[in-house]
């Protein structure tokens, strides 16, 4: 088809569809509608989006997060501080500071790491990858899955 034939059929498609009266909405579509946003009212601010919750409600949320992060992050550097610093430490010698301890330590964790990845090679990584993302969607729509079920809501719902 040449240009001057599309753009006749366009043209010609053009007229047809605009000479069509314009679609009337079902009855039950206006009813429907009003029940829905009834119904979303009538919900409890917990339960409708972060937007729409109560200002003060999402300050408390948002320092109680920040708290929270803050929190596990002392008990990280606290655990790292207990139970990994003391004995690279004791591990170093006189002449050795800490950081070159943990510079050394991280060297021969690197190279084994590397011996390890050239040694398995590319398939088995690759089929490892695979393997962690499939058991990642599974449990994804697993998780969906049960949520509908304990909700009590069918895929059609929605």
């Amino acid at each position: 088809m040449d240009i001057d034939q599309q753009h006749s059929l366009e043209r010609a498609i053009d007229r047809e569809l605009k000479a069509l009266p314009p679609r009337k909405a079902p009855a039950t579509l206006i009813p429907s509608v009003l029940a829905a946003l009834r119904a979303d009212a009538l919900r409890p601010w917990w339960r409708k989006a972060w937007p729409s919750w109560p200002r003060r409600v999402q300050v408390l949320a948002m320092a109680a997060g920040v708290v929270w992060a803050c929190a596990v992050a002392g008990w990280a550097g606290w655990a790292w501080l207990a139970w990994a610093a003391e004995p690279l430490a004791r591990f170093s010698t006189a002449s050795m500071g800490l950081a070159e301890t943990v510079f050394t330590f991280l060297d021969i964790l690197l190279g084994a790491a590397g011996v390890l990845a050239r040694r398995l090679g590319f398939e088995f990584w690759g089929g490892l990858g695979l393997a962690a993302m499939s058991a990642w969607w599974i449990c994804a729509g697993a998780g969906c899955w049960c949520y509908r079920q304990v909700r009590g809501h069918s895929w059609e719902q929605h």
